[in-house]
């Protein structure tokens, strides 16, 4: 085993330490495997707790911050938390707006964050749960309880922390999360196993020629074992299990393809182009995407595909922005409405401040040629102002523009003047 770790039974304790120092602008400790936002609690909003194994990085403390996830629990490597620091962190987010908890589909994680739920609740919080199962592979439809939680739990948890941060109550960031968990759908793929820091050897085996299709982020096993495959071949395989088990006619979709933990970029750019090739073979209009690590399995060489089916509201949401740890979406910024008027008075200033700098200008014309550029800008540009004074009340930017160059076009001539109404 080759790792960057001391003892191996220090390593999350130590990965806490690090991860807290280098992120202590967004989150804080509440417990020794508990984290939330600096801010918490935050007063009228509902709280958003996520959880489970270490070894899935960026999930799920790599989500804590706005637009996503309050705080987050996390327990050893591959095994969900203890109840105690579920409990920590939801004390510490709660704000009296209620508590939700989002969290894969796996036995520990069940029984333990089921168990902080009773306990916070016998303390008088408002709390309830979203269990994820986005995996096709892991069981059938008509048993879709069984199925677990993989690389879908990134759109879910961006989908109700988005709703969180408007404010909304527990109601409606309950439904949306319930909503958006029961129109996700991943399928996983591996090309190789893992290893568990304090079990010091790889968690399964495969041959070099082999992969394993719909294979868990803990090793667990996937449907079925093959021979390795061009991956045009596998991502056909596994965007045919997606599709074939929700309806995606005509949606518009989030798509995403997520990386294991072992595997370069580049192979992930190659997965997403196919995967986008067949989406639009579909008629799906892939309207969000994500390529890179989400939910991780240590080093595990292999990618997810995870595809949401979308409606306006959690489409809308996907737009918000997102400030956490190790994902981070800035608010678009927007340019100022456009309008006749403020062309006019732009057009005016500058006809001034070229006509202050025309000496300047022909200064350094005299450098490199015959030293009147200033002279002409000058001339071109009062040209300008009379065809902005000119103007109609309330004009169109089209009307603007198209007085200023045709004022340039009928004063000025030489270089500048058919460059500049060609510009105009």
């Amino acid at each position: 085993m080759k790792k960057l770790i001391n003892d191996p039974f220090d390593m999350v304790e130590e990965m806490v330490d690090g991860f807290l120092s280098a992120n202590d602008d967004i989150v804080k400790r509440v417990g020794r495997r508990s984290i939330v936002r600096v801010a918490s609690p935050i007063d009228g909003k509902v709280g958003i707790v996520v959880g489970g194994g270490s070894g899935h990085l960026p999930a799920f403390a790599g989500y804590v911050g706005q637009g996503m996830a309050d705080g987050a629990a996390f327990g050893n490597v591959f095994a969900s938390p203890p109840a105690r620091p579920v409990v920590e962190a939801t004390t510490a987010v709660d704000s009296g707006a209620g508590v939700l908890y989002l969290y894969g589909n796996y036995a520990g994680d069940c029984l333990n964050f089921d168990k902080a739920q009773d306990q916070c609740r016998e303390m008088g919080m408002d709390v309830r749960t979203v269990v994820l199962n986005d995996d096709v592979a892991s069981a059938p439809i008509d048993q879709a309880d069984r199925r677990r939680g993989i690389g879908g739990l990134f759109w879910v948890f961006r989908i109700a922390g988005a709703k969180a941060e408007q404010m909304a109550s527990l109601d409606e960031v309950f439904e949306i999360a319930t909503r958006a968990n029961a129109n996700t759908r991943t399928v996983g793929v591996g090309l190789t196993s893992c290893t568990v820091p304090a079990n010091g050897r790889p968690t399964f085996h495969l041959e070099e020629d082999e992969m394993e299709l719909g294979l868990g982020i803990h090793g667990e096993p996937g449907i079925k074992r093959q021979k390795v495959a061009p991956v045009d071949d596998i991502v056909e395989a596994m965007m045919d299990m997606i599709l074939g088990d929700l309806d995606y006619s005509g949606s518009e979709v989030a798509l995403s393809v997520n990386g294991l933990g072992g595997t370069p970029a580049e192979e992930l750019y190659v997965v997403y182009r196919k995967a986008k090739e067949i989406c639009d073979a579909n008629g799906l209009r892939v309207r969000h995407k994500n390529v890179g690590e989400m939910v991780t399995a240590l080093e595990m060489a292999g990618a997810s595909i995870s595809l949401v089916r979308l409606d306006d509201e959690m489409s809308a949401l996907l737009d918000s922005t997102v400030n956490t740890c190790m994902y981070k979406k800035p608010q678009e910024q927007r340019m100022p409405t456009l309008t006749g008027d403020s062309v006019r008075l732009l057009l005016e200033q500058v006809a001034i401040d070229v006509e202050s700098n025309k000496d300047f200008l022909c200064d350094l014309d005299g450098e490199v040629g015959d030293g009147d550029h200033g002279v002409s800008m000058t001339i071109g540009m009062r040209a300008v102002r009379r065809a902005m004074d000119d103007l109609p009340p309330d004009p169109s930017v089209e009307q603007a523009f198209q007085a200023a160059s045709d004022a340039y076009a009928i004063e000025v001539g030489a270089t500048i003047g058919p460059l500049y109404e060609v510009a105009f």
